[in-house]
């Protein structure tokens, strides 16, 4: 019975990732490229992965999230900068010290195809798609052939057709996206009572008595 709840509870997180935001600009790049700490973030975004499996909470038909000391976290927002973070520096590595290709590719391969397998096992197609493109754009920075990139990103974009294809509802989603009407009761109602309540009240919604209300935040609408 609290219109605030959603509110405080984002700002709350907001609050904390502005902290972590802060302490982590304040590390000196070089000691991401430690190949120490790359090793490290690689098997513990591996595990907890792995943990969520095994152990995650479902909802929706989906094990997305961990409870870890009392608190839900979804370990694919920490892997999508802790596996990129990690091929950086094993890529990084091959630039001072090269390992024979084959070696090379191999466990390149292997470092990111077994946390994406783990991730769209979840299963959570978006995060995995976002995590594949962000590792194309970081072959293209770090000198891969244009020509290259464009194929393995087309190989992406036929795996995510194939996967619409065999599941209907990835589909559906992106349908109802673009036109909501086409299922206002179904799939679309979310997304139809959003542009409803932003058109009849605007951004800073409407008191009980159906007036604008301009206070906003952690309190109560304006009550006569």
């Amino acid at each position: 019975n609290n219109p605030a709840y959603f509110l405080r509870r984002q700002a709350i997180a907001m609050a904390l990732g502005v902290v972590a935001c802060v302490v982590c600009a304040l590390i000196p790049y070089r000691f991401w490229t430690n190949k120490f700490v790359s090793i490290f973030l690689w098997l513990l975004s591996v595990g907890v992965l792995a943990a969520t499996r095994l152990l995650g909470v479902e909802a929706l038909g989906a094990e997305r999230s961990i409870t870890i000391f009392g608190l839900p976290m979804q370990p694919t927002e920490f892997a999508k900068v802790s596996i990129l973070l990690a091929v950086a520096s094993y890529v990084e590595m091959q630039r001072s010290s090269p390992l024979p290709p084959f070696r090379f590719a191999a466990i390149l391969v292997l470092g990111i195809v077994i946390p994406i397998y783990l991730i769209y096992q979840q299963p959570d197609l978006g995060t995995a798609i976002i995590l594949l493109v962000g590792l194309l754009v970081l072959g293209w920075l770090v000198g891969l052939p244009w020509y290259v990139v464009a194929a393995l990103l087309g190989l992406v974009a036929a795996y995510f057709v194939l996967v619409c294809i065999m599941q209907p509802y990835h589909l559906t989603r992106i349908l109802t996206m673009l036109d909501p009407w086409m299922d206002p009761q179904g799939d679309g109602y979310q997304s139809i009572q959003s542009l409803y309540a932003l058109g009849s009240g605007g951004i800073f919604g409407k008191n009980r008595s159906g007036e604008l209300s301009y206070r906003v935040g952690f309190i109560h609408p304006w009550k006569k």
